[in-house]
């Protein structure tokens, strides 16, 4: 996933960024409906490798443009976004099983993907523009 984001976040940030999370998305949902299949499970692990592997990537990218000059700034706030984003999932997850059971991850997941797919698709005019900045 890392490769392939190198290779084309310069010139389709935007795209590649709204592809990625969509696929992200459905392999998520795959994931959580087919649960009993373990070589369902093992193509999805193999292609989230792809589709999420390549997004710090594409973050870094994204930040880098708004930040220009500031980047020690950019990276600081990268490294707390995703320390918050991991406490908050592993909190808002843990309460979500304890309380609701397995079945209620399906819809933070699908929540929480659709939120990053919107923070993309509106970010157009500086961190994910539609055009090669």
């Amino acid at each position: 996933g890392v490769v392939f984001a190198g290779q084309v976040v310069d010139r389709h940030l935007r795209s590649f960024a709204l592809s990625m999370l969509t696929l992200t998305l459905a392999l998520m949902i795959t994931s959580l409906v087919f649960t009993v299949n373990s070589w369902v499970g093992i193509a999805v692990m193999l292609l989230w490798g792809l589709s999420f592997g390549g997004m710090p990537t594409v973050i870094q990218s994204g930040v880098s443009r708004i930040v220009r000059e500031e980047s020690e700034l950019g990276t600081a706030m990268i490294a707390t976004i995703y320390n918050v984003g991991i406490f908050a999932g592993s909190a808002l997850g843990g309460t979500a099983l304890a309380i609701a059971g397995l079945s209620s991850l399906f819809w933070i997941v699908g929540a929480t993907m659709a939120l990053s797919i919107a923070v993309v698709y509106f970010s157009r005019r500086n961190g994910f523009p539609t055009t090669k900045s």
